[in-house]
């Protein structure tokens, strides 16, 4: 089995959601008044942390489906420190080069799915976008923790193999059921 670490700070990836709130809200036309109904602050920790549990248990339950030893591979988990963490062991053909875009994509799909979320309450119109992306990446994370290796295939030497044919035809050719079908 391989084991595979995950670990998704939760203060870079609220920093990550009010950065994108706050582009979100200068790229509009009327910026003064949307940013302060976007903007994230202080006032919505509590929301934003309800929106963090439902995306651990989002993504718990997407990573519990790889857990192949539930002893050895503890539930994802929100530890003191407010991080998400969870240790998965992927089988032995897993690609393993994948490790990387699990992790960035499920940073990703973190912060897509809390800006939907916030979006879906302070500007409707804004969410559907973010909802497409959070799905989107959540399907990034099942495909890289799908990917498998395949075996390597052996190398086969077509010059050894064209002269087996070339002895086979001279065998055949004095072959007594060859010749005989050659008679008819």
């Amino acid at each position: 089995m391989i084991p595979l670490d995950i670990h998704i700070s939760k203060p870079q990836t609220l920093h990550a959601v009010a950065m994108t709130t706050a582009y979100q809200a200068v790229k509009n036309d009327d910026a003064a008044h949307l940013y302060d109904r976007v903007a994230v602050v202080r006032a919505d920790h509590s929301l934003l942390e309800t929106f963090w549990r439902d995306c651990c248990a989002i993504v718990g339950h997407i990573l519990q489906e790889y857990c192949r030893q539930p002893a050895t591979c503890p539930s994802p988990s929100a530890s003191q420190d407010g991080d998400f963490h969870a240790l998965l062991l992927m089988p032995e053909n897993w690609d393993d080069t994948q490790s990387p875009s699990v992790v960035t994509s499920l940073q990703a799909f973190f912060v897509a799915y809390m800006v939907e979320r916030w979006m879906a309450l302070v500007w409707p119109e804004a969410s559907t976008n973010h909802s497409v992306q959070a799905k989107a990446h959540q399907e990034q994370v099942r495909l890289c923790l799908e990917a498998r290796q395949r075996k390597p295939r052996p190398h086969i030497h077509f010059s050894k193999v064209k002269n087996h044919e070339k002895e086979n035809k001279d065998n055949n050719s004095h072959h007594p059921a060859v010749e005989a079908a050659d008679d008819l």
